[in-house]
């Protein structure tokens, strides 16, 4: 159950940052003349999406199950 956490919280979490912080920076301009003030805008917007991922990753777990959010008794 935890591995399957864990892949889900791979495939929903860090992926879609990597991808979404790769495409920011060829479109903000070419990587290599890209300078430190458009490195930490990209890096807000990969960590604003790496939030709202983490966030949907738990209430998906919470929704299947995974996460109990009752008292065990």
């Amino acid at each position: 159950m935890k591995l399957k956490l864990l892949k889900v919280f791979i495939i929903f979490a860090i992926v879609p940052v990597v991808l979404f912080a790769i495409a920011l920076s060829f479109l903000m301009s070419d990587i290599s003349l890209m300078n430190p003030f458009e490195w930490a805008t990209a890096a807000r917007f990969a960590s604003l999406v790496w939030v709202m991922a983490i966030s949907c990753c738990i209430l998906g777990a919470i929704q299947e199950g995974h996460i109990s959010t009752k008292e065990n008794k």
